[in-house]
């Protein structure tokens, strides 16, 4: 389960999630910029499956960063 702007992310794809560090190792080994992914989250008490488009991310010289060219 991992808390995000008052959401609780708590699966993504239908993988269960423990901790903000297995939400970013899903994301870096399972995915790349311009996937779809599922997030099931609990918002208000009530759990919402809610889709989401994954983008780059930009790092503060504005290049952008792809964890999978490291590798």
């Amino acid at each position: 389960e991992v808390c995000a702007g008052g959401d609780l992310i708590v699966a993504i794809n239908g993988y269960h999630l423990q901790s903000l560090d297995d939400l970013v190792t899903y994301l870096v080994q399972q995915t790349r910029p311009g996937d779809e992914v599922e997030l099931l989250v609990i918002r208000d008490r009530l759990t919402q499956e809610i889709p989401v488009t994954l983008a780059s991310r930009a790092l503060e010289s504005g290049r952008t960063l792809d964890c999978r060219q490291a590798q």
